[in-house]
């Protein structure tokens, strides 16, 4: 990532601009370089890719960290269910060491597709909600130590299950901690080769992502770029949306743009976890679960409640 901005920056006409305070001293410059390189959100510039949070101004150091410490623990409870839902669906092979396809060939194909739907939204929530608890746990540090104002936190998702088209889940709903470096690194050089800028941002963003999750969980043997895919059909998705927009002079939305979002987002979805869990990769899952190694875990005291 430090490298894609670096090579941004590069290019840029114009310096950066700090919205929120002016740079002085050496010290200054030295901030917001480590600032410019580590903040995904780049939250008190210009480029901003998420508007700061309103409803934080006015609030208390105390009060947010409570919020943020409720919202942490809450989603690490979910995920100890969501841990219990995949482990009940997958089976073994997928949960070695070397991994296996989610598609059982067993099942007839409607089954078999309805299967792996189940799994690939269960590990789309656990990839969701480690997000959140890291973001979460990064709030509160920095508040709690660090002493930042809550008022420079904006929120990590946006509802993106309530996102009536994929332009709005990508460009808004979803996290948007790489959305600036890759559609800057990916969208301009595709503008460069195709000479749209529309074009290049859309197919050149999710080109960057798919190759930067592809090769960051490379593996010998693994069907190649099924991640790469993935984004790939976003893009795509995202450009039948303009057509769509162009033609009728209607925007995607509605109940049939969130029917629309989820059909599609499921559809490649389950090429990606496929990809994903062929690789081995389910531990990986197993390890956004904060209490699979404990002896009592919330789940199963549920189980146990319910069977008195």
């Amino acid at each position: 990532m430090v490298f894609m901005n670096s090579v941004i920056w590069a290019v840029r006409k114009d310096p950066h601009k700090r919205l929120d305070g002016r740079q002085q001293t050496l010290g200054d410059a030295m901030v917001n370089g480590l600032d410019l390189c580590f903040s995904p959100t780049a939250l008190g510039w210009e480029h901003a890719v998420r508007p700061l949070d309103p409803s934080l101004k006015m609030i208390s150091r105390s009060r947010f960290i409570f919020l943020r410490l409720r919202s942490m623990i809450g989603w690490c409870l979910l995920l100890d269910f969501v841990h219990r839902g995949l482990c009940t669906v997958v089976s073994d092979s997928v949960r070695s060491l070397e991994g296996d396809t989610i598609f059982d060939l067993d099942l007839p194909p409607a089954s078999r597709f309805l299967k792996s739907t189940v799994i690939s939204i269960l590990t789309f929530i656990s990839v969701m909600g480690w997000l959140q608890v890291v973001s979460e746990a990064w709030n509160i540090l920095c508040v709690l130590v660090l002493r930042v104002h809550p008022r420079r936190f904006a929120p990590m998702f946006c509802r993106p299950w309530k996102s009536s088209s994929l332009g709005k889940f990508w460009g808004h709903d979803w996290h948007q901690w790489t959305r600036y470096t890759f559609s800057h690194f990916g969208g301009e050089a595709i503008h460069w080769v195709t000479g749209s800028r529309r074009v290049g941002r859309v197919f050149g963003t999710f080109l960057v992502s798919g190759l930067v999750h592809d090769i960051g969980i490379v593996k010998k043997g693994a069907d190649p770029l099924r991640i790469t895919m993935f984004f790939l059909m976003m893009g795509v998705g995202v450009a039948l949306e303009g057509l769509w927009t162009k033609r009728t002079g209607l925007k995607v939305g509605g109940i049939v743009g969130w029917l629309w979002t989820v059909l599609w987002m499921l559809l490649w979805g389950n090429i990606l976890v496929d990809g994903v869990y062929r690789r081995g990769l389910f531990r990986t899952a197993e390890s956004m679960c904060f209490f699979k190694d404990w002896n009592i875990r919330p789940s199963k005291l549920l189980d146990n409640f319910s069977g008195m």
